[in-house]
């Protein structure tokens, strides 16, 4: 770690914001900079603290923990958010909707002094890698007064009618005929998108740009818990044309679906089933533990075993280099490889390490992303 961790609490609770406190000042690697009671509050001490890292609750009075988010991304303020509420509960919508509005990842409250121990390992470990992204997101801007680089993606587009699912499609294949696109004639029939840390905040751009086909299958390997997984279809269903699905062992691959492999609880590979010759998901072992899966890297590279040159993997906001070796293996057959562009990456090190690998053939916006099809 390269110095302090500035760090500005903002809880509207005194005895929270003291507990907090007496939990940073255990590490000396830590320094409280700045406390904050409302959102208001929080989004003027940001300007005056010059915090690396934002502990922000949701329950706020006034200006809300969301609404604070909103705002800190429209005026580029240059911190990282980590959430600790006790509404960032699992399952709930509001855990998802933060991460979507710009916090890198959230811990639920203790509720008090005796239960603050069992969280203080989760804080701190979650503030440092916030911090870690942080000094990435400086490192791709002018300065620390230009702000987090790009501060986020555009505001997700207001929300739309569902539109009419798309008539069952046929199987995919890797030798099937592909329907040229209508801009790019390319050949591609599988994509494979991995991303980690502020990955959410890609899919309201990248679900409401993409068109009416896609002419091919794209599949989601996002290393967030499960619980989060499993609630895009139903948060982000609306504002894309295309069906979104929850990828499972044995399911057969189908053209013209999004699928989505469940964070947190192993790793999925795509293989040819030997008794119907169907390409389907198949349930492996390949994480060493379970907060590690699911693993872009496996699954890029058996997609570049089937699909060789018709195969396309993007590497968007994240940590680690997970999904690095998986481009290499796309790039081996021929394949297409992109990234992210770095100044619009929540956490760009995920697209920078494949940069550095030399395995990103296009650098592009998700904006660009989405028109690729």
């Amino acid at each position: 770690m390269e110095g302090q961790v500035r760090i500005l609490i903002c809880d509207d609770s005194r005895l929270m914001r003291q507990l907090l406190a007496k939990m940073l000042e255990s590490d000396s690697s830590f320094l409280v900079v700045g406390e904050a009671d409302s959102g208001e509050g929080c989004l003027d001490e940001i300007p005056r603290c010059r915090p690396d890292v934002v502990l922000l609750d949701l329950g706020l009075p006034g200006l809300n923990g969301i609404e604070c988010l909103k705002l800190a991304r429209e005026r580029q303020l240059d911190a990282a958010f980590l959430i600790v509420s006790a509404n960032a509960q699992k399952d709930a919508p509001v855990t998802l909707e933060a991460l979507t509005e710009g916090a890198l990842d959230y811990v639920t409250k203790a509720r008090g002094m005796l239960q603050m121990g069992e969280i203080q390992a989760s804080v701190l470990a979650k503030i440092r890698d916030a911090y870690q992204v942080q000094l990435q997101r400086r490192k791709v801007t002018t300065g620390p007064a230009a702000g987090p680089a790009g501060a986020g993606p555009p505001a997700a587009p207001p929300s739309a009618p569902r539109p009419t699912p798309p008539e069952a499609p046929a199987e995919a294949s890797p030798t099937a005929p592909v329907a040229p696109g209508p801009a790019t004639q390319s050949r591609v029939r599988l994509t494979v998108v991995g991303g980690s840390s502020g990955c959410v905040q890609v899919l309201p751009t990248l679900f409401s740009k993409l068109p009416g086909q896609l002419r091919g299958t794209m599949i989601l390997v996002l290393k967030l818990p499960q619980f989060l997984t499993r609630q895009i279809p139903t948060q982000y269903g609306r504002l894309c044309k295309i069906a979104l699905a929850e990828a499972a062992d044995g399911q057969p691959l189908t053209t013209d679906r999004i699928y989505i492999v469940p964070g947190g609880s192993g790793d999925l590979i795509l293989e040819k089933d030997k008794a119907t010759g169907r390409i389907v998901f198949r349930s492996v072992e390949v994480s060493k533990n379970p907060g590690e899966a699911p693993s872009i890297d496996a699954l890029m590279s058996s997609a570049a075993n089937l699909f060789k040159d018709r195969c396309r993997g993007i590497l968007v906001s994240g940590t680690g280099t997970d999904g690095v070796r998986g481009l290499a293996s796309i790039l081996e057959v021929q394949g297409e490889t992109v990234v992210q562009d770095r100044a619009s990456a929540i956490a760009p090190q995920l697209p920078l390490a494949a940069l550095e690998a030399d395995v990103a053939g296009k650098v592009l916006t998700i904006p660009e992303i989405a028109a690729l099809w």
